[in-house]
């Protein structure tokens, strides 16, 4: 069990690795295809691969982590995602004034794709969830454990 377990993390690891790779094709390609059926074609593509990639990045990471660091994993998370943001924005308004749109779509796929590549170049990531215990929690205790439950009548 705890064997399949590694596994399903790591597959879900490099799974979405292997989207996150797919969304910066969508994103670099996208300025360049004229069409305006293709360039939506191309950002739904971007959107399904990112929420694709982001459940199973986050899924593997709630399946790795102990079940009493989940709430720090998440605070942690959502810093790491909505705390780069308001940055990410205003480097991103300051290129696209100097650069233009197009020049943007390539610079922001080049550095998902180099961000993705250095993280499967690692054996840390490649290898994300193996040898690591399960984090099944304990069962509930039964009724009769269950300080809660109102006292019986004598």
């Amino acid at each position: 069990m705890n064997e399949n377990f590694s596994l399903v993390v790591m597959c879900l690891c490099l799974l979405a690795s292997l989207a996150f790779l797919a969304e910066a094709a969508c994103i670099a390609v996208a300025p360049y295809l004229g069409a305006t059926f293709a360039v939506a074609a191309a950002m739904a593509g971007t959107g399904v691969l990112n929420g694709f990639g982001n459940v199973l990045t986050i899924t593997a990471f709630q399946r790795w982590a102990p079940p009493e660091a989940l709430g720090r994993l998440a605070g942690l998370l959502t810093l790491t995602s909505f705390g780069v943001f308001p940055i990410s924005v205003a480097l991103a308004a300051v290129l696209v004034r100097h650069w233009g749109p197009s020049p943007f779509f390539l610079l922001a796929a080049a550095s998902t794709a180099v961000a993705i590549l250095a993280g499967l170049s690692q054996r840390a990531w490649r290898d994300f969830g193996a040898n690591h215990p399960t984090t099944t929690p304990e069962p509930a205790n039964t009724w009769k454990d269950n300080p809660y439950e109102p006292a019986a009548s004598q």
